[in-house]
């Protein structure tokens, strides 16, 4: 279930760093496409705000890995 005012996104990232964990979220830095309501976004660094970001992925393998997941309550941020 998504929360109030969730959104699902797919997207595929080359992970390149954790920025922060502050109060159960994760922002994390990475290089790659997203597709946001099916819009594409090619070759931009975003920044992704994800509660329980290490649930999804090992921390220990986000350097250099290229994935497909799922995000909920996703914000895209320039």
């Amino acid at each position: 279930m998504l929360g109030a005012g969730g959104r699902l996104f797919v997207a595929l990232f080359l992970f390149s760093s954790l920025d922060l964990a502050l109060g159960g979220w994760q922002e994390v830095a990475v290089q790659g496409t997203i597709l946001c309501d099916g819009v594409p976004f090619w070759g931009a660094t975003v920044r992704l705000m994800e509660r329980d970001l290490g649930n999804i992925i090992d921390p220990d393998d986000m350097y250099d890995e290229t994935r497909p997941f799922l995000l909920e309550n996703q914000k895209c941020l320039s």
